[in-house]
This record gives C-alpha cells, sequence and structure tokens, in this order.
C-alpha cells in the first residue's frame, strides 16, 4: 500500500479438454476423437483487479481530522473487484431432419470462438467512529454491477434457427444492478 492506495492484480490462462460434456459425449458415439475438445466449463482468460484506496480525512489523515467531523470520517475506504473473463466454448448443431436423423442432433462441421463476459463488483468501504467507550457504528455501502452491465447467454448454435450465432437471454448467473446500505451497531 502507498499513499492509502493498493492494487492486486491476476491473470490466468488456461486450457481444459475432455472428451465431451452431457449430450456432446453421445453424439459421435462411434467416432470418439470427434468428441474431443474444449469442456464445457473452459475459460481461456481470467482476469481480476481489485483495489483499496483509503479516503484520506478524519482522524489519522492530514485533512478534516479533529472533532465530530474527524470521527465521523475517519477510516472510510473504497473497494473494488473487476473481473474478466472469457466465454464458454460451444457447440453448433444442425437441423436433424435435414440429416434424416429425427431424435438425434447432427453436428455442424463449423469451429467458433465464445463470446466474453465482464462482471464489476465495486463497494464501497465503511466507516466507523467512535461512540462513548464500547460502541462503534459501522456504515457500509455496497454495489454490486455498478455498471449494469449485461452478461449474455450462450448463442443460438443450431445452423438451421434464423437466429443462429445470436445471444438472445442473458446467462444464468446475470444479476442487474444491486445496491445496498448497511449499519452495524458494535458493543
Amino acid at each position: 500500500m502507498a499513499g492509502g492506495l493498493a492494487f492486486t492484480a491476476a491473470y490466468t490462462y488456461s486450457k481444459a479438454l475432455n472428451y465431451g460434456d452431457g449430450i456432446e459425449s453421445l453424439l459421435v458415439s462411434f467416432d470418439r476423437r470427434r468428441n474431443y475438445g474444449p469442456a464445457d466449463w473452459d475459460r481461456t482468460h481470467n482476469f481480476a483487479l481489485s483495489h483499496l484506496w483509503q479516503i484520506p480525512f478524519g482522524a489519522g489523515a492530514n485533512r478534516w481530522n479533529t472533532g465530530p467531523v474527524g470521527r465521523f470520517l475517519a477510516n472510510w475506504q473504497v473497494n473494488g473487484i473487476l473481473r474478466w473473463t472469457s466465454g464458454v466454448p460451444v457447440t453448433v448443431f444442425g437441423d436433424p431432419s435435414l440429416c434424416a436423423s429425427p431424435g438425434n442432433a447432427c453436428l455442424a462441421d463449423v469451429v467458433a470462438t465464445g463470446s466474453a463476459g465482464f462482471t464489476g463488483t465495486p463497494t464501497l468501504g465503511g466507516g466507523l467512529s467512535q461512540f462513548p467507550e464500547q460502541f462503534k457504528v459501522e456504515i457500509r455501502g455496497e454495489a454490486y454491477n455498478l455498471t449494469n452491465t449485461p452478461q449474455f447467454g450462450l448463442p443460438i448454435t443450431n445452423v438451421s434457427s434464423p437466429n443462429f450465432g445470436q445471444s438472445i437471454t442473458t446467462g444464468p448467473s446475470y444479476n442487474p444492478r444491486a445496491l445496498q446500505l448497511a449499519l452495524r451497531l458494535l458493543f
């Protein structure tokens, strides 16, 4: 930490391969090599950045550090976490009726990449104010997905669909912007 500011960053490059997850493992049972590829849960690029900023006001700082104002402004901090990951792989299918195999899945002979996802979880950290002797109050405000960035679901993978390649839903873990405020009495 320098000057009340600290950063942490982490990047991971990975590759997860297997012989198929779920229905894909049954698609080409006569040729197992065609089922080999990126796992459904593979995320090649993973980046996380976090920060902490100790606000330079209040007791122990150079500004507004005395009296009730100094006690109220003491120990406030702003924290945040940014997480960016690449998308998961998808399997492209064709219309089974065109392959003369109703009830079965037909793999399309295409290789495509997934889409990128973005999540931000900035947090406004709490400050402590001293009360007589053994009482403290912690005020905490939190914002999740502050930019309200959508996380789209997987695209339509049936090449026969008029919406092929389009992502028309949000992902299962998408949460819209959420704000919360908490007050905690410590005694």
